[in-house]
């Protein structure tokens, strides 16, 4: 196996990499040159990167030296991770970006599976309160952990409804062009260590439902990239099994074959 990780200098590339390599497996770091935090209590990891690169650039660019060359599997987390986005912000990072490496892995003919950072915010629209990472519990249809994959998803932002789009880009690669497995897993809160670390604001409750460990983070996608696939396309979650979870996480308890620690 070798796995390529696209925005590794981040909180989940940077712990993934580390937790990769410890098990014996080539990794190929991948990022931008001069890659900015999105977080301002994450430290980013640029020792992680072995090879800078913008993937927003025209296809036809990146195709005369294409990073994944020679991987079998692509992990792409690169992107904008603010809800508050514009669209013309999200463009570039969040849908050009997918369908390159989409069109970059089928191309090498030897990437096998494309693990896609989705995200939570995928169905949280009917569920937010006044502003976006606010839960309202009594907007929930049927309590805590009653919203699932096959839930119809309601995005909170245009962040999200980018995300929708690259589940829907890996549906076709996979279904359609058979090119590649694709696994798009949604991601819960992982730039805290605690998930009390904002008790008493207003996104607290939010950050509880969300919550996700580094541990389960890397129990998540190590699951995602060994797991069968029968159908070559399988939406998951990665969330921890917090108390006050909105998501049912049975059915990617099953289908990834890992249930969360924390």
């Amino acid at each position: 196996m070798r796995v390529a990780i696209t925005g590794v200098a981040g909180v989940i590339g940077s712990t993934l990499h580390k937790s990769l390599t410890e098990s014996g497996i080539e990794v190929i770091g991948i990022d931008l040159e001069n890659p900015q935090s999105q977080f301002s209590s994450h430290q980013l990891d640029t020792k992680a990167i072995s090879i800078f690169c913008d993937l927003s650039k025209p296809l036809s660019e990146l195709e005369k030296n294409n990073p994944f060359n020679g991987c079998t599997h692509v992990v792409h987390l690169a992107g904008l991770g603010s809800p508050t986005a514009t669209f013309e912000q999200l463009l570039p990072h969040n849908m050009v970006s997918v369908y390159n490496v989409c069109e970059l892995s089928k191309k090498t003919k030897t990437v096998k599976r494309v693990i896609f950072a989705s995200t939570n915010h995928t169905q949280t629209g009917m569920t937010m309160g006044n502003s976006i990472e606010v839960l309202d519990p009594s907007l929930l249809p049927n309590g805590f952990a009653s919203i699932n994959i096959n839930t119809p998803l309601t995005p909170d932002s245009l962040y999200a409804v980018t995300k929708i789009y690259g589940e829907a880009l890996g549906n076709y690669y996979s279904k359609i062009e058979k090119a590649f497995d694709f696994v798009a897993l949604r991601i819960g809160w992982i730039t805290y260590d605690d998930p009390s670390a904002l008790k008493g604001t207003s996104a607290s409750q939010y950050l509880r439902s969300m919550w996700l460990s580094r541990r389960d983070c890397i129990g998540f996608f190590k699951a995602a990239l060994s797991v069968s696939v029968p159908e070559n396309f399988l939406v998951a979650y990665a969330v921890s099994n917090n108390g006050q979870r909105i998501y049912d996480l049975k059915e990617t308890i099953n289908t990834l074959g890992y249930t969360p620690q924390d």
